[in-house]
């Protein structure tokens, strides 16, 4: 997957009431223009995760063109076949079309659930395209309900070319898979708002750093090993439990062990020095090369990781496991 790179921009007026509703169905080929740079950038979520409700009013067909934010769900690959726009939050679309297997993500940023009735599996969708529904990490072709999220849940991360805020900087609101056209080398960063991962290589590869809300002058303040940042992820808003089962061999194999809170050594409390497969069941959590959560660090989302690889490590040796507790304050 090769997610679309974003364009830096977040929208400030999104032109319409927050969480307004209405969609429209047609036969026609959508006229809208959407980004040439590829897929999209996407985050899967479990049931609980849920984003804040968004309540609002009907807008009539002929105010559409007004709004800034737009969604068509296509029933076959490739943007083929029937298809639904939509342009506010709608809570059962099963009688607009039976399956989805692609997104066209026109503007905005928009959560689809599985379900009706914003429930089931979520997955989050930003600006860009999604020609198959392994694009948005679907577990299938079902969506049957989408939400947009509020302009002023947008969240922002600036880097700067230059030591203490100076010099060349990139604003971001999303996913972003590769960032080197933008800038050059990363040498201070500011966090306006939101919890995201910033990678040393594109792709979302390379070492990983956790960033929270605030102002990082250098590039030692977030622990980077180098001044090379080339891809970042925003941490979706979470508010649930955290549970994940660890495994000493891959594939989940070997002794197993549940946590369900922060373990600042493994090899004291478990005997574990060596984690080679995982399945994060509820919340994000950051496994650490060393104990007292030192060294390289590797973030996890919900879902399973058969081998070290799969969360970017090139061996097993974790030292220490904590929960990512900061979206509860800093996605608000």
């Amino acid at each position: 997957m090769e997610p679309a790179k974003m364009d830096g921009t977040i929208p400030t007026d999104p032109g319409y009431p927050d969480g307004c509703q209405s969609d429209r169905e047609t036969g026609m080929a959508p006229l809208v223009t959407l980004p040439e740079d590829g897929e999209a950038p996407t985050k899967r979520m479990k049931d609980d995760q849920n984003l804040p409700p968004v309540s609002g009013v009907e807008i009539q067909s002929n105010q559409l063109k007004s709004t800034n934010s737009w969604i068509i769900f296509y029933e076959g690959r490739n943007f083929e076949g029937r298809h639904y726009e939509c342009s506010g939050d709608c809570a059962d679309m099963h009688s607009r079309f039976s399956r989805c297997n692609s997104i066209r993500v026109d503007s905005g940023c928009w959560v689809a659930y599985e379900k009706p009735k914003y429930s089931g599996y979520q997955y989050m969708l930003t600006r860009g395209k999604y020609p198959d529904h392994h694009r948005w990490s679907g577990f299938n072709d079902c969506i049957r309900s989408c939400r947009i999220i509020p302009a002023r849940l947008f969240v922002q991360i600036i880097f700067y070319e230059g030591r203490n805020f100076e010099g060349r900087h990139y604003e971001c609101s999303g996913d972003c898979a590769d960032m080197h056209s933008h800038f050059s080398r990363c040498n201070s960063i500011r966090v306006d708002s939101g919890c995201w991962v910033a990678y040393e290589k594109p792709k979302y590869s390379g070492y990983q750093y956790m960033l929270t809300r605030g102002k990082y002058p250098d590039h030692h303040r977030w622990s980077g090993f180098n001044d090379c940042i080339r891809s970042c992820r925003i941490i979706p808003a979470y508010n649930g439990n955290y549970r994940m089962k660890i495994f000493e061999r891959s594939d989940f194999g070997g002794k197993m062990m549940e946590l369900s809170d922060d373990c600042p050594n493994l090899q004291d409390r478990f005997h574990l020095r060596d984690i080679s497969s995982c399945n994060v069941m509820e919340g994000y959590w950051i496994l650490h090369e060393h104990p007292n959560y030192r060294g390289r660090q590797y973030f996890l989302r919900p879902g399973e990781y058969n081998k070290h690889s799969d969360w970017g490590s090139m061996n097993s040796t974790i030292g220490s496991v904590r929960r990512v507790t900061e979206l509860k304050q800093t996605n608000q």
